[in-house]
């Protein structure tokens, strides 16, 4: 479990390395963290990230601009502890904008990841944590071209806080050698492996206690539960 000192303090070194490593252009939505947590110990909100020298990969290269600007903001609250176990809302979103090589048309893109338990019986499969294209940031745009954007397919991905989001950009969006700089550093190398631990271990292992249970021919009300919590994570679990 990550404890509000260890957040405010890893996010605090994080953001003076991304700089220091010219990865991000400010490190200000890092250091107000300790305020908030002043207000309510169970939740904290990152305002947006902006993360510099990217080169975008695209399908139709010869329309776009290389440059691509990628920003990523997120919010954490829990009931007890920063873990997996103790989750209440998780969201992690990456937006990104490039312009055509003329300079005169504007691409927006989302991905939107977050934790969300819907109530009810959902209409389409539903994976508590996943990722979906789109979010609010491209529904100003006036012209979508041939492209259709929906809300689904939803894909079950693992938990993301801060750190593991600001990790998925430098792997997505950077060469494998700057991302590889980067966990070469030691302190963030720490940062990251704590944050997968409280994140992905009980992640996992509730998705590995299924494969104990589904088999049992008498299934008792534990082995159920097992099953059904598996099942909210992987829908696909028959």
């Amino acid at each position: 479990m990550l404890t509000n000192d260890q957040i405010v303090e890893n996010l605090e070194r994080v953001g003076s390395l991304l700089l220091q490593k010219n990865i991000i252009t400010d490190e200000t939505p890092f250091r107000n963290i300790r305020r908030q947590f002043q207000n309510d110990s169970m939740k904290y909100s990152i305002p947006w990230i902006e993360f510099k020298k990217i080169k975008g990969e695209f399908v139709r290269s010869d329309i776009w601009d290389s440059d691509l600007s990628v920003k990523v903001n997120a919010e954490v609250q829990v009931r007890e502890g920063f873990e997996f176990n103790s989750a209440v809302r998780m969201i992690v979103n990456i937006e990104y904008t490039c312009l055509s090589q003329d300079g005169e048309k504007e691409c927006k893109g989302c991905w939107h990841m977050d934790y969300h338990v819907d109530e009810g019986e959902p209409q389409y499969m539903h994976p508590d944590y996943h990722l979906h294209h789109g979010g609010r940031y491209i529904n100003g745009l006036h012209d979508y071209g041939e492209v259709i954007i929906l809300d689904n397919p939803r894909v079950m991905h693992h938990p993301l806080d801060v750190f593991l989001a600001i990790d998925f950009v430098i792997s997505n969006f950077y060469p494998k050698k700057e991302w590889s700089k980067i966990r070469a550093d030691t302190q963030y190398k720490k940062i990251i492996k704590d944050a997968q631990r409280a994140w992905w271990k009980g992640y996992y292992e509730k998705i590995s206690n299924y494969w104990e249970h589904c088999d049992r021919n008498n299934k008792g009300e534990i082995s159920k539960a097992v099953i059904c919590e598996a099942q909210k994570l992987n829908p696909h679990f028959i």
